[in-house]
């Protein structure tokens, strides 16, 4: 299935957001959303995303092939959910993409977490990769049950392997899914006319 890009969401509170493609131009702008997150989300990201230059450095691979991110931006332009897929371009694991998603604390259970992903996945399709995987650490509990709404399963435990921004440690849940098997779900699904492409 393919989408046109950007286009308009409605989220279920009644706000129209506006998903498309992200460049590796749109550096700052990421930086400034994760920025924005919530002290306690910040503990929890695999990164130091404070450091602007990092997060240029970390675009910068969309143009090298291996990063696809959607990005949904609210009324004013500000960037409110961001998903993420990045992989590798060589070697026994080019198949797998890493997933990542972030959705601003105030636009959560609104649909977007799940209408971001469910588009990631088509695009992680269309461009050769047949699993995707997701890390988090055990306090997202949000994040696990965000995965196994989507139709992941849990496939692995390192205890004790993350330690956060205040040193503490925590175990690594690793999820996967078969791309093939969650979209011949999202196929059946009804979409809206403006969210198809040709």
């Amino acid at each position: 299935m393919m989408f046109k890009f950007p286009h308009k969401y409605p989220l279920k509170n009644g706000e129209t957001v506006t998903v498309d493609l992200l460049k590796s131009s749109d550096y700052a702008d990421v930086h400034n959303f994760l920025g924005r997150l919530t002290l306690g989300d910040q503990d929890y990201l695999k990164y130091d995303v404070s450091n602007l230059e990092f997060v240029k450095d970390r675009m910068a691979a969309i143009d090298q092939k291996t990063r696809i991110s959607i990005g949904a931006r609210n009324e004013a332009g500000l960037i409110v959910g961001e998903a993420t897929v990045y992989w590798t371009r060589f070697g026994w694991k080019s198949h797998i993409g890493k997933l990542r998603i972030v959705v601003d604390k105030d636009y959560r259970k609104l649909g977007l977490s799940r209408y971001l992903s469910q588009l990631i996945f088509f695009k992680a399709q269309e461009l050769g990769l047949s699993k995707i995987i997701a890390e988090f650490v055990r306090p997202q509990e949000a994040a696990r049950h965000i995965l196994r709404a989507l139709g992941f399963k849990e496939v692995a435990v390192l205890p004790g392997f993350a330690v956060d921004n205040k040193l503490n440690k925590h175990d690594i849940i690793v999820m996967a899914a078969d791309l093939g098997s969650l979209l011949d779900k999202y196929e059946n699904m009804v979409w809206d006319d403006e969210h198809k492409g040709g």
